[in-house]
């Protein structure tokens, strides 16, 4: 019963996030991708033969800029990240776009 709510919530939070076709996890913030949108606003990028789909250009752009860092920590390189990402709180080059 407990179980049944949060995984309703986890089934929703793509779905909450504008995801509409296949998700993707972005490597840098850790949100929600669409993969369709961001090869539409080429937000992705290819690294060992494995592409990687974005949020936004500015966490495409700190990934290019050294994307060691977030594949070598096997997830979202910081939580408050995601947490900012969440609470809207991010710098305008960050912030989504709708």
């Amino acid at each position: 019963s407990g179980n049944f709510l949060l995984d309703s919530e986890s089934r929703m939070q793509p779905v909450a996030s504008g995801v509409q076709g296949t998700s993707a996890i972005d490597t840098v913030c850790g949100m929600a991708v669409d993969e369709n949108k961001a090869r539409a606003e080429k937000h992705i990028s290819a690294n060992g033969g494995k592409t990687y789909f974005f949020c936004t250009d500015g966490c495409k752009q700190e990934f290019d800029a050294n994307p060691e860092k977030f594949l070598n920590a096997g997830g979202p390189a910081s939580q408050s990240a995601t947490s900012q990402h969440s609470a809207g709180r991010v710098s305008s080059a960050h912030a989504h776009r709708d």
